[in-house]
C-alpha cells in the first residue's frame, strides 16, 4: 500500500481549504476541499485523521477513480478535477497551481493533476493521512 499526505495550509469560509498532497514523501499537487461544516456530507472538508484511498468505478468520474473510504458517516468522497470550492461537492480536488479567477481562490491546471496523480498512484489503495497546518 502507498502512503499520501494532505497537509492543509489554508482555510475560508468563501474560498475553501487548501493543501499539499504528498505522495510516498514527494510533494504531487496541490488540493482543494470545502472549508470544514462539521463533516457535512457534499459540504465540508473530510475531518483530519487517516483513512484509505482506493481505486474505484464512479459512474460520474469513470474507471479508476479514487475514493476516500472509512470516513465515518460520508461515502463517495472522490478525487476528481475542479477548479473553485463549488466544484468540491465534499471531494477532493487536485490541481497544479494555486491562483485567482475573478477574485476567487481557485486551483489551476487541475486535468493535468489529476493525470499525474493517477499514473504514480498506479491504481494500488493508498493509507491518506490528512493534517492541518494552520
Amino acid at each position: 500500500m502507498k502512503t499520501g499526505r494532505i497537509v492543509r495550509v489554508a482555510t475560508n469560509p468563501k474560498h475553501g481549504t487548501f493543501g499539499t498532497l504528498v505522495l510516498e514523501g514527494q510533494p504531487l499537487c496541490n488540493t482543494l476541499e470545502p472549508y470544514s461544516r462539521d463533516n457535512a456530507v457534499g459540504l465540508s472538508c473530510i475531518p483530519a485523521g487517516q483513512y484509505i484511498m482506493e481505486p474505484q468505478h464512479s459512474s460520474t468520474f469513470g474507471p479508476g477513480t479514487y475514493t476516500v473510504t472509512e470516513v465515518q458517516g460520508r461515502s463517495y468522497i472522490r478525487v476528481h478535477k475542479g477548479t473553485y470550492d463549488s466544484h468540491t461537492k465534499g471531494c477532493i480536488i487536485l490541481g497544479e497551481k494555486l491562483g485567482e479567477i475573478n477574485g476567487e481562490w481557485a486551483l489551476l491546471s487541475s486535468g493535468e493533476a489529476l493525470k499525474e496523480f493517477k499514473e504514480k498512484a498506479a491504481g494500488e489503495k493508498i493509507l491518506l493521512t490528512i493534517t492541518e497546518a494552520y
